[in-house]
């Protein structure tokens, strides 16, 4: 198994999955104790994905993170089910970035697109106010008739990704190394951001843009150019080739 994130060592991000694994486990073991069950659901959802970060970081074989992946999807959605949930909003960065990275994860893992929509169309109910023209564009294997939105939430950190998927095949490689580039310095409103230098990098999971991957995939760009940029999860996009699924997703996104 060889380490995957650069910026912390195997012990550290074997010492985050244990930890993860077991706070799953004594939060599922333990909701039945809950009165408010919004709170452990989202906690549950989010060890989830904290924990197949942890796990793509320190090099786990790719497989393995699927469960986590389908287990993330299922506990926001019974977050966003219940009542006394947090809003979400895709005005907000973190909260859009949480969408857009999990229907990616989804769409890599080939997660059933129904549970997908589930998704998309809850949060979106939450968030009540104008769409997004990249999310539009990329969920297009979700609701291949779904109307497109003309304008971009956060313009500074994804123009580039949106231009990516819009230009002509020569020029996409490019298009994706700037956005690649960009894509933590854009994301600095996060509060992961910078996490690895910080007091509490004892809970840092691994920087990766799954966004990218999907765009790859989906656009079936040649990513010889910029594989082995930071940020970009070149092992998962690997694994997402293998399975022939999305190939026709590919012919409906232009």
């Amino acid at each position: 198994m060889q380490k995957r994130e650069p910026l912390m060592t195997t012990v550290h991000f074997e010492n985050r999955i244990s930890s993860r694994t077991n706070h799953i486990k004594e939060y599922e073991a333990e909701l039945k104790d809950f009165d408010d069950l919004s709170r452990p659901y989202y906690t549950l959802y989010m060890d989830n994905l904290k924990l197949l970060t942890s796990k793509y970081s320190a090099g786990y074989n790719i497989q393995e993170l699927k469960d986590n992946v389908a287990q993330a999807i299922n506990w926001l959605i019974k977050n966003i089910e219940h009542p006394e949930h947090d809003k979400f909003y895709l005005d907000n960065l973190e909260d859009y970035l949480n969408l857009l990275q999990l229907l990616s994860l989804g769409f890599l893992f080939n997660i059933n697109k129904t549970v997908l929509k589930n998704l998309l169309n809850l949060f979106e109910a939450d968030d009540k106010k104008d769409g997004d023209a990249l999310l539009d564009k990329i969920v297009i294997f979700i609701e291949p008739d779904r109307p497109q939105d003309n304008k971009l939430q956060h313009p500074k950190a994804y123009q580039s990704l949106f231009d990516a998927i819009n230009a002509a095949k020569k020029e996409q490689p490019k298009l994706m190394q700037n956005f690649l580039k960009g894509w933590y310095k854009s994301m600095r409103k996060c509060g992961w951001h910078d996490i690895h230098t910080s007091q509490g990098k004892s809970n840092f999971n691994g920087y990766w843009c799954w966004e990218s991957a999907m765009v790859t995939i989906l656009c079936d760009i040649d990513d010889s150019s910029y594989r082995d940029m930071p940020f970009y999860p070149k092992d998962i996009v690997d694994y997402a080739r293998q399975n022939k699924q999305y190939l026709k997703w590919q012919i409906l996104i232009k």
